[in-house]
């Protein structure tokens, strides 16, 4: 498995996943540089050369993702990883550009969301209104007809009727 390849498809299906790196190693089986994929269902590709190491693996990727904290961690045999947790970006988007979109697109992107504001009024659907965001002046239904969502992306529908 070409790691560097893999990774670079997991990013454009925008899934998210564990990059798991040996830091230092007291074993023969287990070098530095060494890495291995993990995702959050504790499904593992590649290995850290020994089926022990996998194992135990499992476990401290969850740890990583619950506090969602890419994190250096100690193992058995004096192997330390690094557990680079890597997620795809949240995206809002919110359909409706009245009053109340205002403050919670400026909310959400305090959080760090990427924010996304559709609304057929192009006077509402201004990037003056919305700095920052993506800004569509289209018809919901159009906008959305070919929007890539992914597990990332969460919809708020505030319109005017």
């Amino acid at each position: 498995m070409d790691t560097h390849v893999r990774i670079v498809e997991l990013l454009e299906k925008e899934e998210s996943f564990c990059l798991v790196t040996v830091l230092a190693s007291n074993s023969a089986d287990t070098g530095p540089g060494q890495k291995a994929i993990v995702f959050q269902d504790g499904a593992i590709e590649g290995s850290l050369g020994s089926t022990q190491l996998d194992s135990n693996l499992a476990g401290l990727v969850q740890k990583a993702f619950k506090e969602n904290k890419s994190q250096v961690a100690e193992m058995e045999s004096g192997v330390k990883v690094f557990l680079d947790i890597i997620s795809p970006d949240e995206e809002l988007i919110l359909c409706g550009a009245g009053h109340i979109a205002i403050p919670l697109a400026q909310f959400a992107r305090q959080l760090g969301f990427r924010v996304t504001v559709i609304d057929d009024r192009s006077d509402f659907a201004s990037s003056s209104r919305f700095p920052n965001c993506n800004v569509i002046a289209e018809n919901f239904t159009i906008a959305l007809r070919d929007y890539h969502f992914s597990a990332a992306t969460y919809v708020v529908v505030i319109t005017r009727g």
